[in-house]
């Protein structure tokens, strides 16, 4: 059952706008609802499209996180200080030793990443061609150098795609 939401408007800014509006204003490339496990609307904008391959790792943290939070409370498991070897064994040959589902969750694995925008550029194209090589160059995956001095857990923002897995 496909939905109609045509009229469907907000406010932003003392403005109502409508749902149109914004996918037409260039910084959503596509939207989509579920209700009971079926698509009922998509709309894609930017030349994408339902087969279009997208960035999602904001989004794919957030319900990462909020799965494990949802485990937790609903007592399923408490995999939280539980190290991420035991639900991805293939992680035990990479710099991941050690690092808990709770490091995932609060960004700090201890995993190498400069968080410096002048370093930045050269570690974001790798992960953008690892993802558009099915992880050629292992940046999306596990293979991550550990942060010099061994043990620190700095927040590193794009490490947590290992708990998406």
């Amino acid at each position: 059952m496909r939905v109609d939401l045509s009229e469907l408007t907000y406010e932003v800014n003392d403005r109502t706008r409508t749902l149109e509006e914004y996918m037409e204003s260039g910084s959503t490339n596509a939207l989509a609802f579920m209700h009971h496990g079926q698509l009922v609307y998509d709309d894609y904008q930017n030349g994408f499209n339902g087969g279009t391959r997208q960035h999602v790792w904001p989004v794919a943290k957030s319900l990462s996180n909020a799965l494990v939070g949802i485990a937790v409370s609903e007592g399923i498991e408490n995999p939280i200080d539980d190290p991420i070897k035991k639900y991805i064994p293939e992680v035990e040959n990479f710099v991941w030793e050690g690092v808990t589902i709770k490091n995932l969750v609060l960004m700090k694995s201890g995993t190498y990443w400069v968080d410096v925008l002048i370093h930045q550029p050269e570690q974001l194209v790798l992960m953008a061609a690892d993802f558009h090589s099915n992880g050629l160059f292992g940046m999306t995956r596990y293979e991550y150098d550990l942060e010099d001095g061994g043990g620190t857990r700095g927040y590193l923002w794009p490490h947590w795609g290992c708990l998406v897995r």
